[in-house]
This record gives structure tokens, sequence and C-alpha cells, in this order.
């Protein structure tokens, strides 16, 4: 799973900070700095009386700093800004290294703990979108732990995208297209709370849709995998409105856009999670 930046906190310590600690360019206040700097981003900092008795000791500023954890920071944006922050008051104090070293752990920290972001020049995390689509398939995952039926139509799409990845044959392709429409069909069926119905239909019954456009774009994806010969149903082959031979690129644009789908079709997935 992709992960954010609060919930791989409590490893920043063995992996940023006591290296960085460490080197023999750090000045003796190097955690009273931070740790001053940390405070402007949690949920509470601590009153002034606590805040003096800190900052004045370098050995107490060390251990204050290192018991702070990722749920103290008042969200996922100020765990980033603080980064981002250090890094600046590192650049004040002068000293290549010791800047160069901070961007070397913060950059390695991103790619060992697969985190959705990267590094980018001078200094600031962006995020990788693909890590935020990989979050929404995570999320789904996780609703389909509490739905066997769910779980069933996840199996069997990523069976059939497994099977047509290694022979890439058209028979496997148009399978796992069905299989996608199949999953979205389903959690469809989960939001509204029913046994059975198109996918078509439920799109004109859900109020989830911001404008009606985004209805009809879902709507039509669906009617794509009705009406192409051999996905849903099997069809003519000369069917008028078939312009080509399906390709690789079909199934996976497709399939994406299905999975993406599902944060209007189900509620359940909160996609403002995803960015929390």
């Amino acid at each position: 799973m992709i992960g954010n930046l609060r919930e791989r906190w409590v490893y920043t310590w063995s992996d940023i900070w006591e290296p960085l600690g460490n080197l023999t360019q750090a000045p003796r206040d190097l955690y009273i700095q931070i740790y001053r700097i940390c405070t402007d981003y949690l949920h509470r900092r601590p009153n002034n009386q606590i805040l003096a008795e800190i900052v004045n000791n370098p050995e107490i500023a060390l251990i204050a700093f290192q018991s702070i954890q990722g749920e103290r920071f008042q969200d996922e944006i100020a765990a980033v800004q603080f980064l981002e922050r250090t890094h600046e008051f590192l650049a004040d104090i002068n000293s290549r290294i010791l800047l160069r070293r901070y961007v070397e752990y913060v950059t390695k920290f991103m790619v060992k703990y697969n985190l959705r972001y990267e590094v980018v020049e001078p200094f600031a995390l962006r995020i990788r979108l693909p890590a935020l689509y990989g979050d929404i398939y995570e999320q789904l995952r996780q609703i389909n732990v509490g739905n066997p039926h769910l779980a069933g139509l996840m199996n069997d799409f990523e069976i059939a995208f497994t099977d047509f990845v290694r022979t890439r044959a058209q028979r496997d392709l148009t399978i796992s297209l069905m299989r996608a429409s199949n999953y979205a069909e389903g959690i469809a069926l989960v939001a509204l709370n029913r046994q059975q119905g198109t996918l078509g239909r439920m799109c004109d019954q859900l109020a989830v849709w911001p404008h009606p456009a985004m209805r009809e774009v879902v709507k039509k994806l669906y009617e794509f995998c009705c009406d192409y010969p051999g996905i849903r149903h099997g069809g003519a082959g000369n069917n008028p409105n078939r312009l080509r031979t399906l390709e690789v690129k079909d199934t996976i644009i497709v399939s994406a856009l299905f999975f993406a789908a599902s944060g209007y079709l189900n509620q359940q997935v909160r996609l403002e999670d995803v960015i929390s």
C-alpha cells in the first residue's frame, strides 16, 4: 500500500533525524531549532513554560522531538510543510553537506516506505499522482473485506487481467473488461442496497454527480462494454459501432476508469482521505 507521511513518521527518527544530528556539521542546538519549528505544525503546542524548558536544553529537545508521533501533526499537509520548512532552516545554516544530506535522507525515506511523494528541487514534496490512484484501489480492497461478493468480483477481475497479461489473447482482454465492469456494477448495487440492476440504470438513481455530463461518462463507459462484441454480450462481430480490434491500452484505460468511477458509485470510497 502507498502510505502517507504521518503513518510512517515513527521511522523518520532513525532514517532522517538521528543521522542528520550525528553529522559533524550539525550545530549543537539542531534539535532545539527543529523542535521549535515542528511545534508550529502540531495540533497542540506546548505551553510557554514547557516550551522554554525544552528549547533551553539540547538533550531535552532531542527527547521531546524524538517522542513526537505522526498523529500529533495538524494534518498530512502540516507534516509535509514541516519537512519543507526544515530545509529552509538548514539552508540558512549555510552548510552544503548538512543540506545535501538532509535532501538525501528525505528522498530515500520516501522511496523506502513507498510514500506518495517525490522530492523536487530545490526542495518540495510533490504528490505522485499514481500513488493517489493506488490509494483509491486500496480503499476498494478494504471495502471488499466486509463484502464477500465484492471481494469475489475484484478477485475475478485480477485473475482475468493476470491471464491477459500472460496470454495477450483477445478473449482474455475482453474478459478482463467484463470483470472490471462487473465490479463497478457490483459496488453500485451495494451503494443502493440492491440485489440486481444494471450499472446504466443505477447511474440515473445515484444522486452523487456534480454534473449530468459526469453521469453520462460512466453510463457511456458501461454502454461500450455492453455494445462492443464479446465483452458483456456476444453480439455480432460486424457491429457498426466496432471501429477496430481491442488493444492492450483499451483494457488498461477502461479498467482504470471503472475503478476510478467507483469513487462516485459508492460513498464508502472516501477520496478526501487520499489527500488527508
